[in-house]
């Protein structure tokens, strides 16, 4: 098995998305090259990967997120 990768290569695209944050009705996370094809993973709300999902939202969101420097 290859080793953890913490970034996703140039033109990738990783999203995820779940009832809680958005008013979907299912989670989901999408994969998108740099051609534009797209491979999506769903479950439903009560499925453990769902909770997996939302915890990737979070991480997502978080590391987008603006920092500010304090002086």
């Amino acid at each position: 098995m290859s080793p953890t990768v913490q970034t996703l290569p140039p033109g990738w695209r990783i999203e995820a998305r779940s009832p809680k944050s958005r008013g979907f009705e299912d989670c989901a996370i999408r994969i998108t090259s740099p051609t534009g094809e797209v491979v999506e993973y769903l479950a439903r709300p009560y499925q453990v990967e769902c909770d997996v999902t939302r915890q990737l939202e979070q991480a997502l969101s978080a590391q987008s997120a603006p920092t500010t420097a304090v002086a």
